[in-house]
């Protein structure tokens, strides 16, 4: 194994990949430094005045690009890290980047790419902890109703999707580089919650409904309307089938295979956030 380097910078530090990443990096005893608009370090892409601090003395950062309002934000911010001496950027990107309606995902990507420094891109699935940050009260109220279909998804772990980014952002070889990033068994919607209800004491269905029905739903929740309709098309490439495949960029970076999605239920239940059966 290459040295591990660090010290590392962090985005997006307390959401689902952003505090795995620290905590696999502190594992290591590689200096790293947590940052989000909440942490001791803030970080606020509506507030440049936040990235300097942020990235000073820094030699990598995990770019989560959520709350980046557009691609010139972004094309300051890797400039500001170019400036500080950065040598790695590593962007949180994701396996539609290259579908239809997802053109602002391949515009960040050049925006690292372009920036003229070291750059790593992670393109994951759908992260299985969804299940549980995202659709908990719907599975404990016993139906999940959403614009899927029965399309499915190979659902990743969000440790694995750490465990990769904590080698691009701390060892050598990962210099332009692309990780199509997945789970090892494509499910749909209905396949896991039939799985949840299994490895746990609840009881969920899964109802699919239109994204009409779905995007008046987030709607009438409070979404704004431009939020509510980017959310509600997130589902369309599952609902096409589109998303029905594995990538093998984890298992040749890692050497064995992800976590599958029954090991992630019985995880959630070993930690109570979901019943054991």
């Amino acid at each position: 194994m290459l040295a591990v380097q660090g010290p590392v910078l962090v985005t997006g530090a307390k959401g689902t990949t952003g505090r795995r990443v620290v905590e696999r990096v502190r594992r290591e005893d590689v200096e790293v430094r947590a940052a989000s608009r909440s942490s001791e370090t803030r970080f606020d892409w509506a507030q440049p005045d936040t990235w300097k601090p942020a990235l000073a003395g820094m030699r990598s950062v995990y770019i989560v690009p959520e709350g980046c309002p557009d691609v010139a934000t972004m094309e300051a911010f890797c400039q500001a890290a170019v400036e500080e001496g950065l040598a790695q950027l590593v962007l949180l990107s994701t396996r539609e980047a290259e579908y239809d309606g997802y053109e602002s995902f391949l515009e960040i990507e050049d925006a690292i790419i372009d920036a003229g420094t070291g750059w790593t891109i992670l393109r994951p699935s759908w992260f299985s902890q969804n299940f549980h940050s995202h659709y908990d009260k719907e599975i404990r109220a016993g139906l999940l109703e959403l614009p899927a279909g029965e399309g499915r998804d190979p659902f990743i772990d969000a440790d694995d999707v750490a465990e990769v980014a904590f080698q691009a952002l701390t060892m050598h070889g990962h210099d332009e580089k692309v990780y199509e990033l997945s789970g090892p068994d494509p499910l749909s919607f209905r396949e896991a919650t039939e799985r949840i209800s299994a490895l746990t004491g609840l009881t969920v269905r899964y109802q699919p409904i239109t994204e009409e029905a779905y995007l008046e739903r987030l709607k009438s929740l409070g979404s704004p309307d431009d939020v509510a309709r980017l959310h509600a098309s997130a589902y369309r490439p599952i609902a096409k089938g589109d998303n029905d495949y594995t990538s093998e960029g984890f298992r040749r970076l890692l050497g064995h295979s992800p976590r599958d999605f029954d090991t992630f239920v019985k995880e959630a239940v070993q930690k109570g956030i979901w019943p054991p059966p």
